[in-house]
């Protein structure tokens, strides 16, 4: 993949200008670019610039079936948004974000005072906004016939799929299965470099 191979040269050469040593320069030389796309996201392996092909992992997730998921959250508990995918990926794309701690975010959702991580992205008219937008938080839309839609445990919960694809029925590990398993087949002396290195594209 071009972006994987560029987001690995980049950081090899940015983290080797910045080494203080060469042990450090040649930890630099491996790293794990995880490229998530539209329909799925790779764990890819790199050394000295090179893909070791035998490493790729990949899972069945990408940003496709994650605003599909969005889609059918939001038509569940709020308005009819089956018809409006790029709408939803707007939001996906303005909202979402991943959860250090699941758990602990959940909670947080649901103690006092409630509604602290919600947000409202306001939806376009197509008269006076063609674009939809987020509210800074507390704030009211200055149109008061403006159509807002609530976004507060979805922010968290559909990036959650990334991690475990088996909350959507895909039968398979996520995102940290597939790094642990990309590393694992590659050469042994390679390991701690590769898990020091890891590179997010996409």
């Amino acid at each position: 993949a071009p972006a994987a191979a560029f987001a690995a040269r980049r950081h090899c050469a940015d983290a080797k200008a910045s080494a203080a040593n060469p042990a450090a320069a040649a930890c630099a030389s491996a790293c794990v670019v995880v490229d998530s796309g539209f329909s799925f996201t790779h764990a890819l392996p790199f050394h000295n610039g090179r893909c070791l092909r035998e490493g790729v992992r990949r899972v069945d997730v990408g940003g496709k079936l994650l605003t599909n998921y969005l889609k059918e959250l939001v038509s569940y508990r709020q308005y009819n948004m089956m018809d409006e995918f790029m709408l939803l990926n707007d939001v996906k794309e303005k909202t979402c974000y991943v959860a250090r701690d699941f758990g602990a975010e959940l909670r947080r959702t649901r103690a006092p005072p409630r509604g602290e991580l919600e947000r409202s992205y306001v939806l376009p008219d197509f008269q006076t906004r063609m674009k939809g937008f987020v509210l800074p938080p507390g704030c009211a839309a200055a149109d008061e016939n403006a159509q807002a839609l609530k976004v507060e445990n979805e922010r968290f919960c559909v990036p959650e799929v990334l991690f475990h694809p088996a909350d959507v029925g895909i039968a398979q590990g996520g995102l940290a299965e597939a790094v642990h398993a990309a590393v694992q087949a590659c050469p042994l002396p390679l390991h701690a470099a590769l898990y020091r290195n890891v590179v997010l594209t996409g």
